[in-house]
């Protein structure tokens, strides 16, 4: 398992970071809250976590 740790606070801003990928911020939330859910990433105030990236680029090809 490879554990990822991105601990930068900006990166997680969610009005920029839907902007940056052309979206809204309804859906980087609603994104980030499943994944939340099925124990992918971790998220605080400090940054995020991706526990496992095998698992996330698993969950991307879905």
């Amino acid at each position: 398992m490879a554990e990822v740790e991105v601990l930068n606070p900006t990166t997680l801003r969610i009005t920029a970071t839907a902007n940056a990928i052309g979206t809204t911020r309804e859906t980087v939330n609603r994104l980030l809250n499943q994944l939340r859910k099925e124990g992918i990433v971790e998220t605080d105030h400090s940054g995020f976590v991706i526990h496992d990236i095998e698992v996330l680029w698993h969950w991307r090809e879905n």
